[in-house]
């Protein structure tokens, strides 16, 4: 749970707080929906770009105050998306680094969950394409890691008639597929809108931010 606490504090250090004085943004320009992770004693940022390649840039730093570009995950797009490349999820697994995405599939125009991985924190991606499609839209993914057994969560909508939902799955051990059946973590019964989701973990609670 280290990435949301890392994102958490990117933003903190990027926005200025009510009634203080405007902070500098670590990292200027567009970059939205942030995922930080830490290996060794670096951090890496991934974050929503354009719809023009490359995509989603990935940016490095020894002490999440200083930021330096140092590559891209795509250089040019995915041959089944489309467009609309957003919310890159960072994770890193058995000596693997991992980027969760969405983007539109070319065929249909619905938007799905891809998955690329690299050796490489900052280069070397290789796409394999969509590993979760569910009903009219799967965005926003999430991984939770718990003992070494890894969940995916994702935002859907267009189930049947049924409120959009926040869903999950449990991971392949390759993190390239999922297992089981998925199960729902939320529904927005009220319609007051889900996407975004992010986990905390304390003690023995999962705290569920959205």
């Amino acid at each position: 749970m280290n990435k949301l606490l890392y994102t958490i504090f990117l933003f903190s250090l990027s926005f200025s707080l009510f009634g203080q004085k405007a902070m500098h943004a670590v990292i200027s320009g567009d970059f939205a929906d942030p995922s930080v992770i830490k290996v060794g004693e670096k951090f890496y940022a991934v974050g929503t770009s354009s719809e023009w390649a490359p995509h989603f840039p990935i940016y490095t730093s020894d002490d999440l105050s200083k930021w330096k570009l140092t590559g891209y995950v795509f250089d040019r797009a995915p041959s089944w998306t489309s467009g609309s490349f957003w919310a890159p999820e960072y994770d890193y697994h058995d000596d693997t680094y991992f980027i969760y995405y969405t983007a539109r599939k070319k065929k249909n125009n619905v938007s799905c969950i891809g998955v690329a991985t690299s050796k490489y924190a900052d280069h070397g991606f290789v796409d394999k394409g969509i590993i979760i499609e569910f009903g009219k839209e799967a965005i926003d993914a999430f991984i939770v890691n718990e003992d070494g057994i890894r969940y995916i969560s994702f935002k859907a909508y267009g189930l049947d008639n049924r409120p959009i939902e926040l869903l999950s799955f449990k991971l392949s051990q390759d993190g390239l597929r999922t297992e089981g059946e998925v199960f729902s973590l939320f529904k927005d019964d009220k319609g007051i809108g889900l996407e975004g989701q992010s986990f905390l973990k304390k003690d023995d609670y999962y705290y569920l931010f959205y």
